[in-house]
């Protein structure tokens, strides 16, 4: 109730809520009616667990009867919905200007991420398509451009964070006259999905690491470095469900956080991926306050699928490749190239 009433008051106080509203020119209208978009949400991760053994170079899954599964939703911060409405097209890449665009945001406030709005349209066959992000204050910038359902183009690659989950969905429809005299609503649902994997890089076994950070240094005074030794999609296709764009050999910077007395995660990223399980091969490296390098792995694989948290645990500390970051010229002077 509570987001129904933030979308009237939304259409209401145009320029106070931040909902704007756009409507393009339609053919002639033989008739009319309203649909209801409901837009649902599935914001449940499955762990998928992995073994690394740094000397075999090995990778193992789990081996796990019933595999963890949780609810992933922020219930602190803003979410951004974008519903466009398009004529139906055999062709969903020929999709180009859509007939009605609808942008709310609205305040979490322990809220789930169900929304729903109405719209009126002229009798015909339409495809709804919708795109949802999260971000922390109203007032942050959005970490995907979404103007353009053929390409969304992730912005911000910060680790660590859970604001970077995202979902869309794709509904065709028939909104046509009801055999009831009076005006009746059609309703079309939503299923809205993430394009996504989330995946975290654990180390385990390092009791001395942490008795000795706690002595000598903060934890935070330690740099992790996430390298990807191949290509890494940034830009999403709504129309297709599609990957439409990738850079290559990309590094970002991290920062170890304790999970217990014997284990620290190192590394937490969503990756977009296609609908099939897929993967991506990465580095991971570990520099003191002074850069001086504690550990660096060889590139190992990272196993991906939708809706999946993959963790990957192992002895990452104990890692000492030899020649550095994959990619990165043997003349290395020490400067560590971070993607800010």
């Amino acid at each position: 109730m509570r987001t129904f009433i933030f979308m009237i008051l939304a259409a209401a106080y145009l320029l106070l809520t931040g909902c704007d509203v756009h409507q393009w020119p339609e053919r002639d209208q033989i008739g009319e009616a309203e649909l209801v978009i409901r837009l649902n949400f599935h914001p449940v991760m499955t762990v998928w667990e992995h073994y690394y053994d740094i000397d075999t170079k090995e990778l193992t899954e789990a081996a796990v009867a019933t595999p963890e599964s949780y609810d992933n939703t922020q219930h602190e911060g803003f979410i951004r919905y974008i519903v466009r409405i398009y004529p139906r097209s055999d062709t969903r890449s020929a999709i180009d200007t859509p007939l009605q665009e609808y942008l709310f945001t609205s305040e979490l406030d322990g809220q789930e991420y169900d929304f729903e709005t109405t719209a009126t349209l002229p009798w015909g066959e339409y495809t709804v398509m919708a795109w949802a992000d999260i971000r922390e204050t109203y007032d942050e910038a959005p970490r995907y451009d979404a103007s353009d359902f053929a390409q969304v183009v992730l912005l911000d690659h910060t680790l660590n964070t859970d604001y970077r989950d995202a979902f869309c969905g794709t509904m065709d429809v028939t909104v046509d006259k009801t055999s009831s005299s009076e005006p009746v609503a059609q309703t079309v649902q939503v299923e809205m999905r993430r394009p996504q994997a989330k995946f975290q890089i654990i180390a385990e076994g390092v009791e001395d690491f942490i008795q000795n950070a706690a002595t000598r240094n903060d934890l935070s005074d330690y740099k992790v470095i996430l390298a990807y030794t191949g290509y890494t999609p940034f830009a999403y296709s709504v129309l297709t469900d599609l990957l439409v764009d990738s850079r290559y050999n990309e590094r970002f910077e991290s920062a170890i956080t304790a999970l217990d007395s014997s284990s620290i995660s190192l590394a937490v990223d969503y990756f977009l991926v296609r609908a099939d399980e897929t993967s991506t091969r990465v580095q991971i490296g570990v520099f003191d306050a002074a850069g001086q390098e504690i550990a660096m792995t060889d590139p190992f694989l990272v196993p991906l699928l939708r809706d999946r948290h993959t963790i990957i645990r192992g002895k990452f500390l104990a890692a000492h490749a030899s020649g550095g970051f994959v990619g990165i010229d043997p003349g290395f002077d020490g400067d560590i190239n971070i993607v800010q």
